[in-house]
């Protein structure tokens, strides 16, 4: 007995795989695999956003719609100024529009706040005026509209200042092409991230309806992990350029283990791929219930940028 249970505990891998293959081929005799869910879960969302539509009158829908629309131009008007503010003050104190090579870490910091300012107290001023005003369906889209913005400028303005660390030498080309075509994808990528969880408050959940906000935040999350694949295969030769890519002198003087990393810095791809493909796999076969899948990949990346932000600042710190 002790035997086939120390059999069954280190089954391995392979074990762990044949098992979940056989979880699912029993759930699919029952009717309950992830295929029959998805169709449940679809039909579903048709039926709530159907009840949705019939039950909208049209007063309502105008009175909404002019509500959000109010509440969009201040929103927008909010933004519009404040970006001209941070670039008139930029100008006048002739600081950079763009970061240039090997940035300060004052100048950093500025571009930073230039960047994320305008829209943090856009969007906080937005919602101070939407929880004072009565609720409307309307302002609480823009509201969404506008927490999904910011957080995809968050994620590319992180990105684009931590690829500032790593702009000296030869990496300076790979930086550059991140910082012109990488930034736009990143956005899309953290606002569908945002989505996918913005569509789960309780608000939103009463408008919409339980299975349809549940379906939009299931696409939004799918279609967020396979644009970060697209993501990996499109700039996979500058990012393995910035990690791989030292000075000849720390290339001279590193020793093997150094290297050895130095080399699997390369395949940054394979791990990153993995993690992808694992979120799309959990959100396939539970249908949708991603929070733990996604909540890993998030730490994952967050511990990712403060390690490269911390080396960048000790490399520098040791160059100077």
């Amino acid at each position: 007995e002790a035997a086939e249970e120390d059999g069954v505990v280190r089954q391995g891998l392979l074990g762990a795989l044949a098992d979940t293959l056989t979880d699912i081929g029993e759930q699919a005799q029952a009717g309950d695999s992830p295929i029959d869910e998805w169709s449940r879960q679809l039909v579903q969302g048709a039926d709530d956003l159907r009840a949705l539509h019939d039950g909208a009158d049209q007063g309502e829908v105008i009175r909404a719609v002019a509500d959000g629309a109010v509440l969009a131009f201040v929103w927008s008007a909010l933004l519009v100024v404040m970006i001209a503010f941070g670039r008139l003050v930029a100008t006048r104190r002739h600081w950079p529009l763009d970061l240039p090579r090997d940035p300060k870490a004052w100048l950093l910091a500025v571009h930073f706040l230039r960047r994320m300012l305008p829209w943090t107290l856009s969007f906080a001023i937005t919602l101070g005026i939407g929880q004072i005003l009565p609720y409307s369906p309307g302002r609480a889209v823009v509201l969404v509209v506008a927490y999904i913005c910011l957080c995809g400028r968050a994620l590319s303005v992180v990105f684009e200042t931590v690829i500032a660390f790593f702009s000296r030498g030869h990496r300076f080309p790979a930086v550059q092409v991140l910082q012109h075509k990488a930034l736009r994808g990143l956005f899309v990528i953290g606002a569908l991230i945002a989505l996918g969880d913005a569509v789960n408050s309780t608000r939103l959940v009463e408008l919409l309806g339980a299975e349809l906000s549940g379906l939009v935040s299931v696409l939004a999350n799918m279609l967020a992990a396979l644009l970060s694949a697209r993501f990996i295969f499109k700039f996979k030769r500058p990012i393995r350029h910035l990690i791989c890519n030292r000075p000849y002198k720390q290339r001279r003087d590193a020793s093997a283990a150094v290297e050895m990393i130095r080399t699997l810095g390369g395949l940054w791809h394979i791990p990153a791929l993995l993690m992808v493909g694992g979120s799309l796999l959990a959100i396939f076969i539970t249908v949708g219930d991603v929070g733990t899948a996604l909540a890993r990949s998030i730490v994952s990346a967050s511990l990712l940028v403060l390690t490269l932000v911390v080396t960048g600042l000790l490399r520098r710190q040791a160059e100077r």
